[in-house]
């Protein structure tokens, strides 16, 4: 469903948004890719490896579960975790500052792997730019502003960042944020 003619849908969730346990997180992944979401991507810093490795394993049942045309296939993502991207068989890792750096998880998930590396300021776009495997062309870079520029007004790292990435041939793209407390897919 997805091709080159429009941007990737990317969910962006947590273990709870997701209804918790493998068979919740394949449910929810499921209505979730068949209402046209292309990627998953699971972010959740408070829950344990195994709580984790769980949901991940319930993405990659959807994504597996469901068919989508081979040029744009349906893709799972693990923030920051790439032992745990490995252990459930997910497409890759989105690597922040305090995970593993790029040639590493490329070592550790294998060539086909999609790593994700988040860029807060123009020279950190420089810098990922010099890495060999987070400038592989399945590498993509998540220009995101910091919290320190956010909380500023009219400053943007990410308008600042976005034209550096987009002239080194990389994709930038955006955060979308929606805030919903206790908020769980139904």
């Amino acid at each position: 469903m997805a091709s080159s003619a429009r941007p990737i849908l990317c969910a962006v969730l947590d273990v709870a948004a997701l209804g918790g346990g493998r068979e919740r997180c394949r449910d929810a992944a499921l209505r979730l890719f068949d209402g046209g979401v292309d990627w998953i991507q699971l972010r959740d810093r408070r829950v344990e490896g195994l709580v984790l490795l769980e949901a991940a394993e319930g993405l990659v049942a959807a994504r597996d579960a469901v068919p989508r045309d081979p040029e744009s296939p349906c893709r799972v993502i693990v923030n920051r975790r790439a032992d745990v991207a490995l252990a459930a068989g997910a497409d890759g890792v989105h690597l922040g500052f305090d995970a593993l750096d790029p040639d590493s998880a490329r070592l550790l998930l294998g060539a086909q792997a999609w790593l994700g590396v988040s860029l807060h300021a123009p020279g950190e776009v420089d810098s990922a730019a010099r890495q060999r495997s987070a400038s592989s062309p399945s590498t993509t870079w998540m220009v995101l502003p910091s919290a320190r520029a956010a909380a500023m007004p009219g400053s943007s790292a990410a308008s600042q960042t976005a034209p550096i990435s987009c002239a080194r041939g990389r994709p930038a793209l955006a955060s979308i944020t929606a805030r919903s407390p206790g908020g769980r897919l139904s």
